[in-house]
């Protein structure tokens, strides 16, 4: 699948389709306060627009959010797999001191100004598990293997290196399972 496939979903967002990943969020973000019901911008005209049609606006944008996410997250599935030697992700912050941990991460992303909810749509990570990540709730989080998929998809969504904060990570999740 190539961008041409998802030409739609761009123009619903309203964003070019050599947008990034960031713009398009950015402008997924406006266009949901925009067409929310409290938006003071459709205030004026509250009355004459049809709540259906008011949410049937906010379905397609949701849907046209959605479908890029995929297109995204298979796009990177692709290059990696076309890519012998992957560079390393850039840092925007120096690694902690004591390693990466959950609440270190939630402060990353808190910071960023990014939803959690982002997060799980982008990666297809279900909510409950980013929260226990952040949270380190061992105890309600999947198995190692898929733990460590799911650690480096949050990583990477932080735009921070997978591989350092993965086995951070779970350097904690071992030592409390000893």
């Amino acid at each position: 699948m190539n961008r041409e496939d998802f030409a739609e979903h761009f123009r619903t967002l309203e964003v070019d389709p050599n947008s990034t990943f960031q713009e398009i969020r950015r402008a997924y973000h406006h266009l949901r306060e925009l067409f929310s019901k409290n938006s003071i911008v459709l205030n004026p005209v509250k009355d004459e627009l049809d709540p259906e049609f008011q949410e049937d606006i906010i379905l397609q944008i949701d849907h046209a959010y959605k479908e890029l996410c995929f297109y995204f997250n298979e796009k990177e599935i692709e290059d990696a797999r076309q890519t012998v030697a992957p560079e390393p992700v850039q840092m925007s912050v120096p690694p902690p001191a004591d390693g990466y941990s959950g609440p270190v991460l939630r402060q990353l992303r808190e910071r960023a100004d990014i939803r959690l909810s982002d997060i799980a749509l982008a990666t297809r990570i279900r909510l409950e598990y980013l929260e226990n990540i952040e949270k380190e709730s061992y105890d309600g989080l999947p198995p190692a293997v898929f733990l460590r998929g799911y650690v480096a998809s949050y990583a990477a969504y932080l735009s921070l290196d997978p591989v350092q904060v993965t086995r951070d990570f779970m350097n904690r999740y071992e030592k409390s399972r000893r």
